[in-house]
């Protein structure tokens, strides 16, 4: 008779855990709600910081266009992928530089994936690259150029000539940050 009492408390106590699980779970995301940052991405005010948390030097190129403003708006994280978004100094040009382990990939959460409706393969400066069009509501038309360097897939998303920014992944090179900062 005793069993069964105790039986009957299960029940309660597994929906008391489950309800504590479920408000711990929305009090974690709060903070990313706050700051309007996806679950799992971590904005970083310095290269430095993203470095520290990804734990590899973000490779950079050693051109930077004129048309592009350093420093970037916005470094991010996600796993081992971080994120550098650019603004253009005019509105039609914008860049979105990401970076993870090349058998990885990057996070599909810095770079969300879109409608590709283009492509083409061709070699970059001796590596195998990739050249994608994407469309990606509510924004629109996208380019996507992609290849391996140093160990890690490199994407560049961009909106503008493709010219300069062809220019700028040719300079990305495991060889440091000469020539960006101002």
């Amino acid at each position: 008779m005793r069993g069964l009492g105790v039986l009957r408390l299960v029940p309660p106590w597994a929906l008391t855990l489950a309800s504590l699980a479920l408000v711990l779970r929305g009090v974690d995301a709060v903070p990313g709600l706050v700051a309007g940052t996806p679950r799992g991405v971590s904005r970083h005010v310095t290269l430095e910081a993203a470095e520290r948390r990804v734990g590899f030097s973000i490779l950079l190129p050693s051109y930077f266009p004129e048309e592009l403003v350093w420093p970037p708006e916005e470094i991010a994280t996600a796993g081992r992928s971080v994120a550098l978004r650019f603004r253009g100094r005019d509105a039609g040009l914008a860049l979105v530089l990401v970076e993870g382990p090349a058998d990885g990939g990057v996070s599909a959460t810095l770079l969300p994936r879109g409608e590709p409706f283009h492509t083409v393969d061709f070699d970059l400066g001796g590596r195998p690259a990739r050249l994608v069009d994407l469309r990606l509501p509510p924004d629109g038309t996208w380019h996507e150029l992609s290849f391996v360097e140093a160990g890690r897939r490199v994407v560049l998303r961009f909106r503008g000539p493709s010219e300069l920014f062809l220019r700028m992944a040719e300079s990305i090179r495991t060889r440091g940050r000469s020539g960006i900062a101002p």
